[in-house]
């Protein structure tokens, strides 16, 4: 190569400096068949056209916008006005996405801070009777089978069912029984698994639990160890109270390993609805 053919080329490590580029991002470049050097020299030495500096130009400014190698290498192979819009447009829809995706996130953590200011609000230990509004809940077929491996099975895939790969756990798995169960002491006696929803969030099925009158406790411990304890003295509030159930025992983690690695620690909800006895006796 004569001198002034030299000077119409650019060698690899001359075009890499002129953008301040470490030489294996051109050799990676001509690896994939983005950019290509004109022609290899006997000697090793990759040659680059001053047509391939522009084409680095569109190359990294586009890299900048975050397109993927794949499509700059289609476009570079047909360029156009109207492929340069698609392009373009293409990565303004993917941004949108982006900021969609962030926005959601900082939604969940939000939500997730309102949560853990509501536990230090809480009163722990005492039976309330409450007006609860209309609760939109996602519910699991009914759990038959007793076996405990195949009731984690069922629990695991009902929340699943809701939080996905993609879908941020917004509430801990609840649990119903039966109040039959419940009432004779058969405190393991699932019967369905619950998600509470948000009021705009999204479920493959949507069950309506009523507003109405609720006897709620907060309390510290794990349900099943509390269990014994708590119907005793809600057995005895209802009386003192003249309330009767009216429907399904409602049992909510609160506080959970997400917080603490002690069961001593971890705040359970236990909810159901009630009816005042001398109206369902009048």
């Amino acid at each position: 190569m004569t001198g002034k053919e030299r000077r119409q080329y650019y060698t690899i490590g001359e075009l890499a400096a002129l953008y301040g580029l470490p030489k294996q991002t051109l050799m990676y470049y001509a690896n994939v068949g983005l950019l290509v050097p004109t022609f290899v020299h006997e000697n090793g030495y990759r040659y680059y056209d001053v047509r391939q500096y522009l084409e680095l130009e569109i190359i990294l400014n586009l890299r900048k916008l975050d397109v993927s190698v794949k499509d700059i290498k289609v476009f570079l192979d047909h360029r156009s006005p109207a492929a340069l819009t698609r392009l373009l447009e293409h990565q303004l829809a993917l941004g949108d996405t982006i900021i969609e995706t962030i926005h959601q996130k900082q939604q969940n953590v939000r939500h997730l801070l309102a949560l853990l200011e509501e536990q230090t609000h809480l009163t722990l230990n005492v039976f309330q009777t409450l007006t609860l509004p209309v609760q939109r809940l996602f519910v699991s077929p009914p759990v038959t089978d007793r076996d405990p491996q195949n009731r984690i099975t069922a629990f695991a895939e009902h929340t699943q069912r809701l939080f996905d790969r993609h879908t941020f756990r917004s509430a801990p798995t609840g649990w119903i029984l039966r109040q039959d169960s419940f009432f004779a002491k058969n405190f393991r006696a699932t019967w369905k698994y619950f998600i509470p929803l948000a009021p705009e969030q999204d479920a493959p099925e949507v069950t309506i639990l009523p507003g109405g009158l609720f006897v709620c406790i907060y309390f510290s411990g794990t349900y099943y160890r509390m269990a014994p304890k708590i119907h005793t003295e809600l057995s005895a509030y209802l009386e003192r109270n003249q309330l009767q159930p009216s429907g399904d025992i409602y049992i909510q983690p609160v506080k959970d390993d997400w917080e603490t690695t002690s069961f001593e620690r971890h705040i359970v909800k236990l909810f159901l609805p009630v009816r005042a006895l001398r109206e369902a006796v009048g």
